[in-house]
């Protein structure tokens, strides 16, 4: 009898590690930055737009407005006051479309696309810039502030190439921001750059899903090893 348990507890121990295993080794995912979508006012999952306040560090959502004052006739989105002014990060916005996608900083303002990490892993950010050497592409992650910056790049001359990429560890929630500084001022600094995708190159186990795993294996064992306790043992 005991001969058969212990098979048994091999094939629930074997059972189990397969399962976690499985889910260890999930397709990695693709996010992807939808133009036609954003040129329409939606954001695709994982993403949103906004300004980040020069001097104080705080971020704030833009809102999609269509053409703006100082952008018609143009799919823009930009900061929105709450009485409807879009004048508190003059000339801010990000402009999305299928026929090319280009950012515009203010002066007191950084416009940002903001990436919010679904899992925990490490992240590839495919990104696209040319056009200017008036402005600079800043990567922080969790915050505006020099420690949280871990990558910059300042816009070249597309005959060098204009596809990109930036890696970064992240948890779960981290939020991954890649905003446009205007450097010197914003005079004519309407930038070609946006980001295509994120993609994970590595996803880690959360915490919890690891606590599961370990409390399900210790679970399987215990009980087959109170399956063989109550064995009734052969009297001689």
């Amino acid at each position: 009898m005991k001969k058969i348990l212990s098979i048994v507890i091999a094939a629930v121990l074997a059972f189990t590690m397969t399962a976690i295993l499985a889910g260890a080794e999930e397709e990695l995912p693709t996010y992807v930055l939808n133009k036609a979508a954003t040129e329409a006012g939606n954001l695709s999952e994982g993403f949103s737009f906004v300004v980040i306040d020069k001097a104080s560090g705080e971020v704030k959502a833009m809102e999609y407005k269509g053409s703006t004052e100082f952008n018609p006739d143009r799919n823009v989105w930009c900061y929105v006051n709450a009485d409807g002014s879009i004048w508190d990060y003059a000339y801010c916005f990000i402009h999305q479309s299928q026929g090319g996608c280009t950012m515009h900083p203010a002066n007191n303002g950084d416009p940002a696309v903001c990436f919010t990490a679904p899992k925990s892993g490490t992240i590839e950010i495919n990104y696209v810039s040319f056009g200017g050497q008036t402005t600079r592409l800043e990567f922080y992650k969790n915050a505006y502030s020099a420690d949280a910056k871990f990558d910059e790049h300042v816009t070249a001359d597309p005959a060098n190439g204009t596809d990109f990429k930036a890696t970064v560890d992240v948890k779960k929630g981290d939020k991954i921001y890649v905003a446009l500084d205007c450097m010197d001022n914003n005079a004519s600094d309407e930038t070609n750059a946006w980001v295509n995708s994120v993609v994970y190159t590595s996803v880690s186990p959360e915490t919890s899903d690891a606590i599961v795993s370990v409390a399900v294996v210790a679970a399987a064992v215990a009980a087959a090893g109170l399956a063989i306790a109550l064995v009734p043992k052969k009297e001689h």
